[in-house]
């Protein structure tokens, strides 16, 4: 129940920020790419409230709530529109059936207690500073690693439903995870319908997501990431989107779909997400922006309008995680020192 309130509220918060840019959504796409533009929109808005307040109960439910409002019924009627697909009941019984036995084990599997050598050492620590007061001006100086400012862990903060929940670290990566598996199945569908568009349609559209699924599976497996607010987890399933949605591009372009602006929004908007949840991911997401600026370049004729759309928001990110990361290290990219200022901190 709580992996879907958050999906319909990342939903909605999905829908408002791509009407707040002007960018239509595009059917090309799963509904769950929303979910991840309003996941991306939510991180951005916990760190913003972290600036002034806590990141208690009081603090994220509003948040949740307002997305509830903006995304039941639109993900209503998509998931209504889905069901009435033209498919078999047994088919659709089968995928429902195999989608709550993967959640549930999932679940399971992430309220294990965390073995990741960190998560002791400083990931439970920084949510805990993160629930407990608004963002402290030199706070590495108690511990390097609490200065590192990965956007990830105000989302696993606000997770936490402080003090109520507390299970945040066990929501984090697991619901991120059943998107990731959620999107690539979306992506997969016609496959299931007609197996030969495989062969039939360019390497890019549907191999880079099948090549995707083991991936996911040997996670399941072997990964402790589950249980863990780690940000590697979290990486690595933004990687592999962000790479399924760059292959895409590269198909539908080669097809003759010369617009898409959709899918080069949500390219740079969780490119741009990504860097903030990790830095050394850095140059793996400058490569996606800078594919998505000069795609809209070249094939928008270079209306700086158009530009804007993405990079505007993009900005915005990448503005906010720097700041939160002068107020806690006095450096712009902890724990590098390059671009570090002499703050009284």
């Amino acid at each position: 129940t709580l992996y879907l309130c958050l999906a319909v509220a990342f939903y909605g918060w999905g829908l408002a920020l791509t009407r707040l840019a002007g960018v239509a959504f595009s059917p090309a796409h799963p509904h769950t790419i929303l979910v991840w533009l309003g996941w991306s929109a939510c991180l951005w808005l916990f760190q913003l409230l972290h600036l002034f307040l806590p990141l208690n109960l009081f603090v994220v439910l509003p948040v949740f709530l307002v997305g509830l409002s903006f995304g039941l019924k639109p993900a209503f009627l998509s998931i209504t529109r889905l069901v009435q697909d033209k498919q078999s009941r047994n088919y659709k019984a089968l995928s429902i059936f195999i989608l709550l036995f993967i959640t549930a084990w999932v679940a399971s599997k992430s309220m294990l207690p965390p073995t990741i050598f960190d998560t002791g050492l400083y990931h439970l620590n920084t949510i805990r500073w993160i629930n407990s007061y608004l963002i402290v001006p030199g706070l590495g100086n108690l511990h390097g690693r609490l200065a590192f400012n990965a956007s990830f862990f105000t989302y696993a903060a606000a997770l936490n439903f402080y003090p109520v929940f507390n299970q945040g670290r066990a929501i984090a990566n697991s619901f991120l995870f059943l998107l990731t598996l959620l999107t690539m199945s979306l992506y997969l569908r016609p496959v299931l319908k007609k197996p030969s568009l495989v062969w039939q349609s360019h390497p890019f559209k549907y191999l880079p997501a099948l090549l995707c699924l083991p991936i996911l599976g040997y996670l399941v497996f072997k990964s402790d990431g589950f249980a863990s607010p780690t940000p590697d987890m979290s990486i690595f399933l933004l990687q592999l989107t962000l790479f399924v949605l760059w292959t895409r591009s590269i198909a539908a372009h080669l097809e003759g779909e010369r617009q898409q602006l959709f899918g080069m929004f949500e390219i740079i908007i969780l490119a741009a997400t990504s860097i903030t949840v990790k830095l050394s991911n850095v140059l793996f997401d400058l490569a996606f922006i800078l594919y998505g600026v000069l795609y809209l370049w070249v094939n928008y004729a270079g209306k700086l309008k158009v530009l804007l759309k993405p990079l505007i928001p993009a900005a915005l990110i990448g503005l906010l995680w720097v700041g939160r990361g002068l107020i806690l290290s006095g450096a712009m990219f902890f724990p590098s020192t390059f671009l570090s200022f002499p703050f009284e901190w």
